[in-house]
């Protein structure tokens, strides 16, 4: 639950983004949190490859720390892709899965690389 009704009947975030982490975009787990409307289309690409696994999506961490020369402590943190992320997942599906390639246009790393709501309605009709 991501918000509670307190004693004035306000709605008061518990969260500074909203979502679970599993389902979330990488946009969203940025500082500060960037929002647009394909943060929904990420989410579905997560739901679609728990649905064809079986499985609730446990992906592994967001970013990977890399040594950094120029870095004052010698590394750096660089995200990862989700595709990679979620690559144990992925794994587990027919590669000839008619819905497997919509789901990773979703997981794409860039929101501008995701599919439209319109896109998706119109690829499963």
């Amino acid at each position: 639950m991501s918000k509670l009704l307190d004693s004035n009947r306000r709605m008061t975030p518990l969260t500074m983004c909203p979502g679970t982490l599993a389902y979330m975009p990488p946009e969203a787990l940025r500082e500060p949190p960037v929002y647009s409307k394909k943060i929904d289309c990420f989410s579905f690409g997560v739901l679609q490859i728990q649905i064809m696994t079986r499985q609730f999506p446990d992906p592994g961490p967001a970013m990977r720390v890399v040594e950094d020369s120029r870095s004052p402590t010698g590394t750096t943190n660089m995200p990862v892709l989700d595709s990679k992320r979620r690559k144990s997942h992925i794994d587990l599906i027919d590669p000839t899965h008619t819905l497997l390639p919509t789901a990773l246009d979703c997981l794409s790393y860039s929101e501008k690389d995701r599919p439209s709501a319109q896109d998706l309605c119109r690829q499963l009709a």
